[in-house]
This record gives structure tokens, C-alpha cells and sequence, in this order.
């Protein structure tokens, strides 16, 4: 008898516990971590290895149901703000420039100007951002410097 009550609380604990570990309950809207380091690249005119500075201001992220999220880079070029899982894409921060992104240390490539990023529940993805100002730059005395 105390056998059969002893099988049945196992198996409650055990039902219990496979439960909490699928992800049911507050588990499943876990946000992510997302630390960003950006630069700007200095000296586009330079025919060789023109240098990085980093980046000081905002990064906008855009949700794909159209929220923004603001990312703010300090003067070291980094920055972290908490995301809520899901696509985004990121917004070219100065007028007339192109970036290049790097999430994880995989390539994200544009796709219609915008640069895709997908955000997983609980994960912390790094994503680096290197931004090309445009290259009618280059015709203004003292460009490239």
C-alpha cells in the first residue's frame, strides 16, 4: 500500500517537473539580451585601410509589427538593451549611409535597405555594426581625415 501512494507521488513530482522543463508557464516570453558595438568608418576616401571610429548615438530597431526600439551607443561605441523575441531590422543611423553587420559573427546581408535581425527567446546575441557614410563624402576639402 505505501508502495502504490510512494509510485504515485513519483509520478506526480516527475509529471510536474517535465512540465516547468517544456517551457510551459512564464518561461516561454523570455526576452533577449542584445549587446551592440558599432563604429563608423573613417577616412572613405583613403585608398588603403581607412580606420574605425566608434559610433556615438542612437541604432534603431524596427519590429516586424513596426515597434521601434532604440538602441543608445556610448562613447566606446556599445550598447545593450533587453528585446522581446522575434524579427527586427535595422535602420541605416546617418542619411545616405550603408552598414555592415555582423550578428553573432555571421553576415547579415540588406534586403530593401534594411538589414534583417532574428531575436530568440533567452538568447544574447552580439551584433556589430560598421557604418559606411556615403561617398559624395569624399569630394568636400579635408574629407578623409
Amino acid at each position: 500500500m505505501v508502495t502504490s501512494f510512494l509510485r504515485i507521488v513519483i509520478a506526480v513530482v516527475a509529471v510536474g517537473a517535465a512540465a516547468t522543463g517544456c517551457g510551459s508557464g512564464g518561461g516561454g516570453n523570455a526576452s533577449a539580451h542584445l549587446t551592440v558595438q558599432a563604429a563608423v568608418r573613417r577616412g572613405v576616401c583613403l585608398p588603403v585601410h581607412p580606420g574605425l571610429s566608434p559610433y556615438r548615438g542612437p541604432l534603431v530597431l524596427v519590429r516586424s509589427d513596426g515597434r521601434r526600439v532604440r538602441v543608445v551607443a556610448d562613447a566606446r561605441g556599445l550598447g545593450r538593451t533587453a528585446l522581446a523575441p522575434g524579427t527586427y531590422r535595422l535602420v541605416p543611423p546617418l542619411l545616405g549611409s550603408t552598414v555592415r553587420t555582423a550578428l553573432d559573427g555571421r553576415a547579415v546581408g540588406a534586403i530593401g535597405g534594411r538589414y534583417p535581425l532574428r531575436i530568440l527567446a533567452g538568447a544574447s546575441p552580439r551584433l556589430a555594426v560598421v557604418i559606411l557614410p556615403r561617398h559624395g563624402e569624399c569630394t568636400s576639402k579635408g574629407a578623409g581625415a
